[in-house]
């Protein structure tokens, strides 16, 4: 399965101190020759940079780094990655906004957020231990009788965070425009999987899944192909069933999504490191930035 959106959000992911430091180019892929957008290249300043003539930035102040992970764990949950309010239409002022929103509700809510998540994981742990005990542990009723009130543990304990960081996303919403929520909630609402399709709104699950497939497919054509009139007829191929997949609303979405990022991720990408500058102890995190799904 493709995943586009690199791993989740927000995109903190581990990455080599030699790879993170190396700050090339973002590349903004072109959206298919079906959605009409041809590929954007974003030139992004390495952090820290001053503009000639002007001396360096001042320092800004960092997190803690456990405070600093936990906010990054939050933005996930929320799915409030740079790369998801690029793409809804969040230039730096507005990005800078919504981060701050997000980091006051922290503040405030942070032990609870914690006592939530921890009953998620306790309810988990439990469930699980049963049924290895189940499992391995020969014919037990009474346990087995138990798993359904486990279960509903689990649900009752993950509902108890939605509701909490429901208000999470009210305090980030509160920053936006009107189109930023609806798209950012579009972005929430989308199954599992998505990856870069998120920006298509109402996008189903059988979508998602003849997409990747289409990738899959496209991959290993464009592998085995021999010649270059081979590997465009795969890419004709590919360009087609995302036509047939998405509806024309839904493609224009993903074309909005790119232009959106190739006009405001370095801004979102400053202002992100402005309100939540990285401690030295999280030296091995990096940044990675979802794209809409772009034709190879």
């Amino acid at each position: 399965m493709i995943d586009w959106l690199g791993g989740g959000c927000p995109q903190e992911t581990d990455m080599s101190r030699k790879a993170k430091r190396m700050y090339t180019a973002g590349v903004v892929g072109a959206v298919a020759a079906a959605l009409g957008v041809g590929v954007v290249v974003v030139w992004q300043m390495p952090p820290g940079a001053a503009t000639a003539g002007e001396g360096p930035p001042p320092e800004p102040q960092t997190l803690e780094p456990d405070s600093h992970s936990d906010i990054v764990r939050l933005r996930r949950a929320v799915r409030l990655s740079d790369g998801v309010m690029a793409a809804i239409g969040c230039d730096g002022e507005a990005a800078e906004a919504a981060i701050g929103k997000l980091k006051g509700w922290y503040a405030s809510n942070a032990d609870t957020w914690s006592l939530r998540r921890a009953d998620v994981r306790g309810a988990t742990k439990a469930l699980a231990a049963a049924r290895h005990r189940l499992r391995t542990g020969g014919r037990d009723d009474a346990l087995a009788g138990r798993v359904a009130g486990m279960e509903a543990a689990i649900a009752s304990a993950r509902q108890a965070e939605r509701e909490l960081l429901a208000g999470a996303v009210r305090e980030v919403e509160s920053a936006l425009t009107d189109s930023q929520k609806a798209a950012w909630a579009a972005v929430r609402a989308c199954p599992a999987g998505a990856g870069g399709y998120a920006y298509a709104p109402n996008v189903t699950a059988a979508q998602i899944a003849a997409l990747n497939m289409a990738h899959w497919k496209l991959a290993r054509q464009q592998a085995a192909a021999d010649t270059a009139a081979e590997r465009a007829a795969a890419r004709r191929a590919f360009s087609q069933t995302l036509t047939n997949t998405l509806s024309a609303a839904q493609r224009q979405a993903l074309a909005t999504a790119a232009a959106n990022i190739a006009e405001h991720l370095p801004a979102v990408l400053a202002a992100s490191r402005e309100v939540l500058p990285r401690p030295p102890a999280d030296d091995d995190a990096g940044v990675t930035v979802e794209e809409p799904p772009a034709e190879p």
